[in-house]
């Protein structure tokens, strides 16, 4: 029966140290609980400044895209008035502006010797 009294009742040490244990143990999970809870704010936001950035990107991507399709619109403007000045009869309206006449008779110089330019 005396082990059956000193079960049933605890001494007040013997309590004080199960409430300190209690207390340290309450005090520890209160830390890793605060502790989970930044790590899962801290990945939160990670998680949405990675989605910001991936959106801003792809909103630039859009943007050079079109801007690549303008300027390939241009380059084919500017090479078909390219082909135009460069056609033949731009060229002869030139020649005929600038008071140009026509070569009748060619005449080559003979060449002397099997050089042509000598230093």
């Amino acid at each position: 029966m005396t082990k059956f009294i000193r079960q049933k009742y605890i001494t007040s040490d013997e309590a004080s140290r199960k409430n300190s244990f209690l207390k340290r143990l309450a005090q520890k999970s209160v830390a890793l609980n605060v502790l989970l809870l930044v790590l899962i704010i801290f990945a939160a936001f990670s998680y949405l400044f990675y989605i910001n950035r991936t959106a801003t990107g792809s909103f630039e991507i859009k943007g050079l895209e079109s801007r690549l399709s303008q300027l390939q619109e241009d380059n084919k403007k500017l090479e078909l008035q390219a082909a135009e000045i460069q056609s033949l009869s731009n060229i002869e309206e030139g020649v005929k502006d600038m008071d140009m006449v026509a070569v009748s008779h060619i005449q080559y110089l003979p060449a002397v010797g099997s050089t042509v330019a000598v230093r």
